[in-house]
């Protein structure tokens, strides 16, 4: 007797998406680190530093590392780094509303871009998107925000 496999159609409707112009996008410094492994090769790490003073006054360094969508990623961002040790990486805040088989869900929150120059047109990519690598870098990342929202309000 065979096994039929029943497969879920999975309908996703965009169904809202509001301008949220009053949120500015919020620009950090992205640098590159070379780590090397056990093996003795060289990996390369991309993250956001950021010195965060506490209640009591103690002087905290946060670390937020950035990771690209896949693995092809890494060619397309060693190729904007060219060099550089660190790019700008623009929080850009985007809302949207999704409907999948009749749930609507929110999809909403700060998504992150890196912006270099292509070496070989000059030509300005700020639409290489990164995500964080891990939920304390998630953290670390909205602790950088909320503190730079105050100081811009101030």
């Amino acid at each position: 007797m065979e096994k039929e496999k029943v497969k879920e159609n999975v309908v996703e409707e965009v169904i809202d998406v509001v301008d949220e112009s009053e949120n500015k996008d919020i620009v950090f410094n992205l640098q590159v680190e070379n780590v090397k492994s056990k093996s003795g090769r060289i990996y390369k790490n991309y993250v956001v530093k950021q010195t965060v003073i506490g209640r009591n006054g103690g002087k905290h360094e946060g670390r937020a590392r950035l990771i690209p969508a896949d693995n092809s990623g890494y060619t397309v961002l060693d190729l904007l780094f060219d060099g550089a040790n660190e790019l700008p990486l623009i929080a850009k805040y985007e809302y949207q509303l999704i409907e999948m088989n009749g749930i609507k869900k929110d999809v909403s929150g700060f998504k992150y871009y890196v912006q270099g120059e292509d070496p070989i047109t000059g030509e300005v990519l700020d639409n290489i998107r990164l995500k964080p690598f891990q939920q304390s870098d998630k953290d670390w990342l909205e602790i950088f925000i909320k503190r730079q929202q105050i100081k811009s309000e101030v």
